[in-house]
């Protein structure tokens, strides 16, 4: 998820109630009190939202407790707290000088709490709830001859207020559902009967006991595909419902099954209080939700060939709040033209905006054959390293497609691959290779990589280089085994093969890590000479560090100290930031650790690196892969909330962290993007870019994405931060004059 706060639409009132036309060209929103007047806008062209009407009330103040457009979208409906449904011509721009009418208006005894609408062959049905159990089916084709087709019965009548009904139409009938304060959810159901009309004054019925107050619900727009129902209460929750068994009921006054309706129930993330809208996308992929504690939540239930594997939806959530804490929200919405083909939601609340968010900006990098397992940065682009042997160049300005540099051995992977930090030099480790093959850029690389009976047939497993003073260190990890340290020989020509001569003191040494059960897992390195190697003892994660000039003193490596965490498990994943400040460690639990050099011109590990980490609670759910920073050498360079942290894990969640503050990562957030369907091997920036970048996982795909959060800092509007509890909130931009920070 690529979550992109881009809009925001002012009011000067605190708006209750948002409503989207059926071909999302227009969107009314309202306030329960103040003006009392409905705001339509034009969203022909979603970028630039235009105030098309106002439709004010006049005299006594009604308090607008619903809106919904008819299902084909001619009119606008208003339900007010005084059982009044209000029909508002969309297309009438009214003269600023008059007050507007409604077109008609039509009585319903009580307070209306809810409506929702639909289409069954030429007629326009609207279910509207209200006060006292008040439940009714409209036929509302002609509003000047709107009707009641079914009002519900004394006897099956939620006996509180209905605070939420949902509208389907089906290939074998009609279904409303209706929440009330009893804590009942209720569906009804008129079956069709042929060509004739079905019988609206005898529905079957369906009652579940939900144990708690729901306060809206909506139905999944394949409802035909996928039975669900999604539902949230007062408290804050919200749950998925699988309403196979009970979609067509055979009787009246039908009671489910408590067992049955436990099997088929999910939890939805929770808002801190009551969750007042619930908003599907066109396809039922995803869904928002809107509470009183002012978040945004999304979740991914997957398409509809995901749920049909899985025979139920993937739930809990897909991804971070958008906003997670701040004014009520009241309204919430997906937008998706048609034309622009783009994800967007809605919100609306008592901040007196309309926030819009882009969602997922990524696309599939093509040609790329085989299993990406590495990469490393070059000038201009990016380089692969696949599971087929080969190595992969990609442009960064995607004006040319990727080109294979080399073709290898098709049974060894390319299982890592590394730059110089001047991108000068490139390595690459085989499965089942004797060395590290090495090659300038710009130059061809090495021609033959075949293995031969004298080859070492241990896989390289990691690569690091590290530069000082002109020269260059390779450092080589082999799969279960120490580091061996390759000093990078130079000729006229080029670069030497790298070699272990009898007798040079350059030759490869390998640096003993003297740990019992030790297991190395992957290395890194950072400008000035440092080297890192992760890894695990038994169950425990160990991070070692030494300086390159300690490979000449052959002082041994230094275990940094993890402070009061305890409960860390093996290292997966090390980064160093590009100023060599940072150390960030990534453990099979999902955690991140960040350590600060805090002597950078230390050559000894324990002054430099000597404190205890900050620990990234609850980063990931699963174990991290992968790590890169973007580019950034010094404080001066770019602002803080430009400086970023690739992190992503063995179940496809890559995450982009804001490096708010370097020195504290306790500050720093992220934004959850998820698009790969399993793990993820390599993660990496574009040169030169803060917000573009590429992840390759397990499932044969690569994505390059764009994530941009400085515009969140928009001068039009507000800005998403977050603070040391984790939370994000909304701010104006006159709170901080230095933005996001």
């Amino acid at each position: 998820m690529n979550p992109n706060l881009y809009l925001i639409i002012k009011e000067d009132r605190p708006l209750f109630s948002l409503a989207l036309s059926p071909d999302q060209s227009l969107m009314a929103v309202c306030d329960q009190e103040g003006s009392h007047e409905i705001s339509l806008y034009d969203m022909t062209h979603p970028n630039n939202p235009r105030a098309k009407a106002r439709f004010p009330y006049s005299g006594d103040k009604k308090k607008i407790r619903a809106l919904c457009f008819s299902a084909d979208g001619k009119f606008l409906v208003s339900g007010n707290d005084t059982g009044q449904l209000e029909f508002w011509d969309p297309k009438n721009t009214p003269d600023p000088k008059n007050t507007p009418k409604p077109m008609h208006s039509k009585g319903c005894g009580e307070p209306i709490w809810s409506l929702d609408a639909v289409t069954v062959g030429e007629r326009n049905l609207m279910a509207v709830g209200g006060t006292g159990g008040y439940l009714a089916l409209w036929d509302v084709t002609s509003p000047k001859y709107a009707k009641k087709l079914w009002p519900v019965d004394d006897e099956r009548k939620h006996s509180g207020n209905v605070t939420a009904v949902a509208l389907q139409n089906g290939d074998d009938g009609v279904r409303l559902f209706s929440c009330g304060r009893d804590g009942k959810l209720r569906l009804w159901y008129w079956p069709k009967k042929g060509n004739r009309a079905p019988d609206w004054k005898s529905p079957r019925s369906v009652v579940w006991e939900l144990g708690t107050v729901a306060s809206t619900v909506a139905v999944h727009p394949k409802f035909e595909i996928r039975r669900l129902i999604v539902m949230g209460d007062v408290s804050g929750g919200g749950s998925v419902w699988d309403v196979s068994a009970h979609a067509a009921p055979t009787g009246a006054n039908e009671k489910a099954d408590m067992q049955e309706q436990m099997k088929s129930r999910w939890s939805l993330p929770e808002h801190l209080d009551r969750v007042q809208r619930i908003a599907f996308d066109k396809n039922g992929e995803y869904l928002a939700t809107a509470g009183l504690d002012g978040a945004v939540l999304l979740s991914r239930l997957g398409s509809a060939d995901e749920m049909g594997k899985m025979g139920r939806p993937m739930v809990p959530s897909w991804g971070p709040p958008l906003v997670r804490k701040g004014p009520p929200l009241y309204g919430v919405t997906f937008l998706q033209p048609a034309r622009s083909g783009a994800v967007r939601v809605a919100a609306a609340g008592n901040h007196g905006k309309i926030l819009f968010w882009d969602l997922e900006r990524r696309q599939p990098i093509p040609d790329m054959n085989g299993t990406v397992l590495s990469l490393a940065r070059s000038k201009s682009g990016l380089v692969f390293g696949t599971q087929t042997g080969q190595v992969i160049h990609y442009p960064a300005n995607g004006a040319a497609r990727p080109e294979v540099i080399f073709r290898g051995d098709s049974e060894r992977e390319v299982f890592a691959l590394a730059a110089s930090p001047g991108k000068e030099l490139f390595a690459a480790g085989w499965r089942y290779g004797s060395k590290p093959d090495i090659w300038r850029w710009g130059q061809p690389p090495p021609t033959s990589t075949q293995k031969s009976e004298t080859d070492d047939q241990r896989t390289i497993q990691s690569l690091a280089f590290s530069d000082l003073s002109g020269n260059t260190l390779l450092a080589c990890l082999r799969r279960s085994d120490d580091v061996e340290l390759y000093p990078v020989l130079r000729s006229k020509n080029g670069i030497l093969p790298l070699k272990k001569p009898k007798g040079d003191e350059k030759q490869a040494k390998e640096l003993e890590v003297k740990e019992k059960n030790f297991f190395p897992r992957v290395l890194a390195s950072a400008p000035g000479g440092w080297f890192a190697l992760g890894g695990g003892n038994g169950s425990e994660g160990q991070v070692w560090l030494w300086h390159r000039s300690d490979v000449t003193d052959s002082s041994p490596p230094c275990k940094l100290n993890w402070g009061s965490y305890r409960n860390r498990k093996p290292v997966h994943a090390l980064a160093f930031s590009p100023d060599g400040k940072l150390l960030v460690a990534g453990d099979a639990d999902g955690s991140l650790f960040v350590w600060e050099n805090r002597q950078r011109h230390s050559h000894d590990a324990k002054k430099a690196w000597g404190g205890t980490p900050k620990i990234l609670r609850e980063s990931h759910a699963a174990r991290i892969n992968a790590l890169a920073f973007s580019d950034f050498t010094n404080d001066q360079d770019i602002p803080n909330f430009q400086k970023r942290l690739l992190s992503g894990d063995s179940t496809g969640v890559l995450r982009c962290w804001v490096v708010t503050d370097t020195s504290k990562p306790e500050d720093w957030y992220s934004v959850a993007l998820q698009g790969h369907t399993t793990q993820i091997h390599a993660v990496g920036f574009l040169p030169g870019r803060t917000n573009e970048f590429v992840s390759s996982g397990a499932d044969r795909t690569v994505f390059r994405w764009n994530f941009d959060p400085s515009a969140w800092n928009d001068q039009r509007g507000s800005f998403a931060k977050v603070n040391k509890g984790g939370e994000l909130k909304l701010q104006t931009l006159g709170d901080s004059a230095q933005g996001m920070r």
